[in-house]
């Protein structure tokens, strides 16, 4: 299913209004929200605002770890989590005297509830272990396995930019 045709999707940083409204809807449904020096990506519609919104954070120069994916319940399995994320890829794929080419997106996915990890393994993520992570990542993972969490480490490789 596609999202609606009046759902745009866009890049957008602070101090703009739909950076803030993007950061009020994560922060709305318990999200992490994007620091003022992010990048984030919202879905937004005419009647209802901000219905998704996604933001990576660069680590050690090598990977995107994705910090907050959310799409509002009632805009769900229309295909929004989908575009958001090519979206975001599409533009940070792309490399200027400013960016990197990262090699690897990475997610923590909790296993509840159970629909997340057939989402992320439908658009290429794979299971993958802490050593596959830069150092940073990795004791973050480590840090999320010790308080119990019941995640699941998934990375996406992504293509080499010429």
């Amino acid at each position: 299913m596609r999202p609606h045709p009046d759902t745009r999707v866009q890049c957008v940083q602070a101090p703009d209004p739909r950076f803030v409204a993007a950061n009020h809807f994560l922060k709305r449904f318990r999200q992490t929200p994007a620091p003022r020096n992010a990048t984030l990506w919202c879905a937004h519609t005419p009647m209802d605002g901000c219905v998704g919104a996604v933001w990576v954070q660069v680590m050690d120069q090598t990977s995107l770890w994705l910090r907050s994916l959310y799409v509002h319940p009632e805009h769900r399995r229309q295909g929004l989590g989908q575009t958001l994320l090519r979206q975001l890829l599409s533009e940070v794929a792309v490399p200027d005297e400013k960016t990197f080419a990262p090699s690897q997106l990475v997610a923590f996915v909790p296993n509840r509830p159970p629909h997340l990890s057939p989402f992320y393994q439908g658009l290429g993520f794979r299971p993958a272990t802490a050593t596959t992570l830069p150092d940073s990542l990795r004791q973050r993972w480590l840090r999320t396995q010790a308080q119990g969490k019941d995640w699941q480490l998934l990375v996406l490789a992504l293509p080499p930019v010429d």
